[in-house]
């Protein structure tokens, strides 16, 4: 006799909070969730068996970031030169490049990412989980929302203070040159890098209420040719110190500039 089984539809926990839509939390999963009348606090509410639901209170310093010639206040955007766009976040910048020499891109396709280690410590108490986790967790986001059918692998890269690179590797084909590998990771893989980046930065709602990933805050996309890199190598510079090394010497071409007009203009007060 032939026996049938029927699939139970997934249920959800479900959080309610004045003045916001309610959010459905699958069984097994959670979910950060944000408030909107504290923007330094968030939740990590978990649906746990039998639909039981526990929710734990995130709160930031709510502190400005201060530099020389500015003040920023808490979640602002700023800029820094050789790091690109930030975010002043619990009184640190956090930005999507690491600081200059921190590191040098070999020929590749390159998602650079910068994290607040503050989010990554009030998560980690109930998650168990950490910025080294971030690569498993955003190969899972690739295949959950953007391709289900992409042979492109992330890979960690580098790894500093609040910054991490990740690198889009193809399985390695012996007929395919180096290059004509590069060219097909190219192809292939810098569109979802992209997809990626742009969510981050654009606070898209997938990756702000992962229980992980939404420590991400900056990102940005690079992809980088071998024959900069061979002539860096040659060199025994990088190609971001190459770009650095140009733009100090513009900054002191027009400080010179600035001097000899100053100069100028006081000779010919003095000769009057």
């Amino acid at each position: 006799m032939a026996t049938t089984t029927t699939t139970q539809p997934p249920r959800n926990c479900v959080v309610q909070r004045p003045r916001q839509s309610d959010q459905l939390i699958r069984e097994g999963s959670s979910k950060r969730i944000y408030s909107l009348d504290d923007v330094e606090c968030s939740e990590l509410c978990s649906c746990g068996e039998s639909l039981i639901l526990t929710c734990h209170a995130l709160c930031v310093p709510f502190a400005p970031c201060r530099t020389a010639l500015a003040f920023y206040s808490h979640a602002s955007p700023a800029y820094q030169a050789f790091r690109g766009r930030c975010l002043c976040y619990s009184g640190r910048f956090i930005c999507m490049k690491p600081p200059l020499g921190e590191y040098i891109l070999p020929g590749g396709i390159f998602l650079l990412l910068g994290y607040s280690a503050a989010d990554e410590a009030l998560l980690r108490p109930h998650t168990n989980l950490g910025v080294q986790d971030a690569v498993r967790a955003l190969q899972q986001y690739v295949t959950t929302y953007i391709d289900n059918q992409t042979q492109c692998t992330l890979t960690l890269f580098n790894m500093t203070e609040e910054n991490i690179i990740i690198a889009a590797r193809l399985p390695h084909d012996g007929k395919l040159k180096d290059i004509d590998l590069l060219r097909k990771e190219k192809d292939e893989c810098t569109a979802i890098l992209k997809t990626i980046s742009h969510q981050i930065n654009s606070e898209h709602s997938e990756l702000q209420s992962h229980r992980l990933l939404s420590i991400f805050k900056m990102s940005e996309v690079e992809v980088v040719w071998p024959e900069s890199t061979s002539a860096a190598a040659r060199s025994g510079h990088g190609p971001g110190q190459f770009a650095g090394c140009r733009r100090l010497l513009y900054a002191a071409m027009l400080a010179l500039a600035y001097f000899s007009r100053w100069t100028t203009v006081r000779m010919s007060d003095v000769a009057t």
